[in-house]
């Protein structure tokens, strides 16, 4: 499932919405998928507080992420918990999963990649033909 949120987290914008529209459709509980999300920055979070020289979530296992959590502000990764834990309530308050879904995804391609990464062409910019006219 983190290779899914890692792709997101990558993806333009363009191709953003769309797949995690698909993820919304395929999962058969998307609370869980969350709440895995949960446990997975509460790891980074822990890892963080004991100090670098502790291995972040993921050193044991195949995770992407191994090795960013030292580089986001400890205060950051608090506020990505707790929109998380926010959209678990309202998923369980029969919020709509789509919306849900892609708020924390945006929030977590904000805690990785900064709002910087926010292109909505695929390589941002740069990769625009320029044509004289």
């Amino acid at each position: 499932m983190l290779a899914r949120v890692e792709e997101l987290a990558q993806a333009p914008m363009i191709d953003f919405f769309q797949a995690t529209s698909l993820w919304a459709k395929e999962t058969q509980d998307l609370g869980q998928d969350l709440e895995i999300l949960q446990f997975w920055l509460r790891d980074g979070i822990v890892s963080r507080l004991l100090g670098e020289d502790v291995p972040g979530p993921g050193a044991a296992r195949e995770d992407p992420f191994a090795g960013r959590f030292h580089e986001v502000p400890i205060d950051y990764m608090f506020t990505v918990h707790q929109h998380i834990d926010q959209a678990l309530r309202h998923l369980r308050g029969n919020a709509n999963r789509q919306l849900t879904l892609e708020g924390v995804c945006l929030i977590i391609k904000d805690l990785v990649y900064g709002e910087g990464s926010w292109y909505s062409i695929p390589g941002g910019w740069q990769d625009l033909p320029l044509q004289s006219w």
